[in-house]
């Protein structure tokens, strides 16, 4: 599938060199997609880390279970097995707590989910502003004429 910025650098630059141009596009939407998911995966985390102790507190989980709770936060967002870890690994006693444990992990990772948005959001706004403010300028040190190319 031939996006629409590939088909603007094919037609903006010379024939013989649509395949640097090509290449170079490439390039660079694999740098931003591997930094930009790193960066919304370490905001997403951070904000998960901090909203599950907050998260499990509004659902009246005692605040001693809750340190616990918060170490298993990977395995609290994974989909579907949550509560099979938690009957392994709470008291019996806790059992009547999981539905709302696992209603205040789904409400932190609701929560880190919205703000990753919101981060990806003004990235990709600011991008689109950047790009828009950039202005074609010659290279300093002269032109290079077809020949030379």
């Amino acid at each position: 599938m031939i996006t629409a910025a590939t088909v603007i650098v094919q037609s903006l630059v010379p024939a013989h060199r649509i395949g640097a141009a090509s290449g170079s596009l490439g390039l660079f939407n694999q740098i931003g997609a591997v930094m930009g998911l790193a960066i919304v995966g370490s905001v997403f985390s951070s904000i998960y880390q901090y909203q599950l102790p907050l998260s499990l507190a509004a659902q009246g989980i005692p605040s001693g279970l809750v340190p616990n709770l918060d170490k298993l936060s990977g395995v609290l967002q994974a989909v579907g097995n949550g509560r099979d870890v938690l009957h392994q690994v709470l008291p019996s006693a806790a059992w009547p707590l999981i539905p709302r444990i696992v209603a205040g992990a789904n409400d932190a990772f609701a929560q880190a989910l919205a703000r990753s948005f919101t981060v990806t959001l003004i990235a990709g706004s600011a991008a689109l502003l950047i790009s828009l403010a950039l202005r074609d300028s010659p290279l300093q040190g002269g032109t290079i004429t077809e020949e030379e190319s």
